[in-house]
């Protein structure tokens, strides 16, 4: 099984095309000389079956996968190989009687790289220097307000208040509504994609502190955290989607706030027995 952004996949072939493109420019004598060499963006080729996977039903996530490819929206995908900022290049799947209720697939899963102008309006100064601090992996504060499902979406998916957050991809593609892709890192259920405007740096106004004890504790009266000590059986969909499903937390969630609970990062497959799990925040 692999995951494609927390959903879980059948992957039966996974390719990878890490390729380098290479310039080579004649000389007068003797072999031609190499002056450039620029790594190939990324590409995943998968194949598989998508089948009903514990309460997520196959149509569903054919669904689900079809409208990520429409929408261009951002992927990160976990199987034998691990990557992120990926977009769904291409995707066709077949539906034999074999399987029954799912189908098999084939699926182009490539690396997005943008580039920057280099030239700098001199009115725009002020806006790039508050911005300066947001990259990939800074820790933010998300003032308030609406996220939304894919940096494209025109309708929110949900409202969410004050919270600690962790930027996780950022878009500056020209058709890029918003930005930034944020994940709450004190369980105040931000999970996705946010405008420039509802995010200002962490400076000291981060929401958590630790305990005598190394325990992550709310310290600003938000809610309690909700921990689940591993079992033989768990696995991260069941506790996000039935367990705890009321603390609305998602597997990518767990994932990103509970990186020792595996024995390979980012992998929710190597989930490990007796490890105590962050699962949310009871309000």
């Amino acid at each position: 099984m692999a995951l494609i952004n927390g959903i879980y996949i059948h992957v039966v072939d996974e390719s990878v095309n890490e390729g380098v493109d290479i310039t080579e420019h004649p000389v007068e004598q003797g072999a031609s000389l190499t002056d450039h060499a620029n790594a190939k963006a990324l590409s995943i080729s998968l194949g598989g079956k998508i089948v009903d996977v514990e309460s997520m039903k196959a149509a569903d996530i054919l669904k689900q996968i079809q409208n990520w490819k429409k929408s261009a929206t951002l992927i990160t995908y976990q199987g034998r190989n691990y990557a992120g900022n990926l977009l769904i290049s291409s995707f066709s799947h077949t539906h034999p009687n074999t399987i029954n209720g799912g189908m098999e697939f084939d699926m182009e899963l490539k690396e997005i790289r943008t580039a920057k102008n280099a030239y700098v309006e001199p009115e725009n100064t002020a806006v790039k220097s508050s911005t300066a601090d947001l990259e990939v992996g800074a820790i933010v504060v998300f003032k308030g307000g609406p996220v939304y499902v894919s940096s494209d979406a025109t309708k929110k998916a949900a409202t969410r208040g004050r919270s600690t957050c962790k930027i996780t991809i950022i878009n500056k593609r020209s058709w890029s509504k918003h930005d930034y892709h944020l994940i709450s890192t004190d369980g105040g259920k931000v999970y996705g994609w946010v405008d420039v405007e509802n995010i200002e740096s962490s400076g000291d106004t981060a929401t958590k502190s630790t305990t005598d004890a190394g325990t992550q504790q709310i310290s600003n009266g938000d809610g309690e955290k909700v921990y689940h000590t591993v079992k033989k059986g768990d696995t991260v969909w069941t506790l996000v989607n039935k367990t705890y499903k009321s603390l609305n937390s998602s597997v990518q969630w767990v994932i990103d706030n509970n990186p020792n609970a595996f024995s390979r990062k980012g992998d929710a497959r190597t989930l490990q027995i007796g490890k105590k799990l962050w699962v949310g925040t009871r309000k």
